[in-house]
C-alpha cells in the first residue's frame, strides 16, 4: 500500500523484490509492469514537452500585443507540465520513513 500512496501523491517507486513469504506475487509482478509502462509514457511525454517548448521559443519573438502573453502563459503552463512529470520520475529525495 506504500507504493500505492507514492503513487497516489504523485511519485513513482522504485519498489522491491518481494521475499518468498511475501503474498500477492502475481499482483506485484503487474504492479511492476503497469509502473514500468506508466513511466515509459512519462518519459516520452518529458521528452515531447521539451521539444514543443524548444520550437515554440522561435515562435516567441514573432508574436506581439495580447499574442505574445497568451503563447508565453502556454509555455509557462507546458513547463509547469514538464517540470511536474520529471519531477515524479526523478522519485523523492529521501525514502519513506520506515523503509527499511
Amino acid at each position: 500500500s506504500r507504493y500505492v500512496d507514492q503513487v497516489t501523491n504523485g511519485e513513482y517507486p522504485d519498489p522491491r523484490p518481494l521475499r518468498k513469504k511475501d503474498e500477492l506475487h502475481d499482483f506485484f509482478v503487474k504492479f511492476n509492469d503497469m509502473l514500468t509502462a506508466i513511466k515509459e509514457r512519462e518519459k516520452d511525454d518529458v521528452a515531447s514537452l521539451n521539444k514543443a517548448m524548444d520550437s515554440a521559443k522561435n515562435v516567441l519573438p514573432s508574436l506581439s500585443g495580447d499574442k505574445a502573453g497568451e503563447f508565453a502563459r502556454t509555455l509557462e503552463l507546458l513547463r509547469e507540465m514538464q517540470t511536474r512529470k520529471q519531477k515524479m520520475l526523478e522519485g523523492p529525495s529521501a525514502p519513506p520513513a520506515g523503509d527499511a
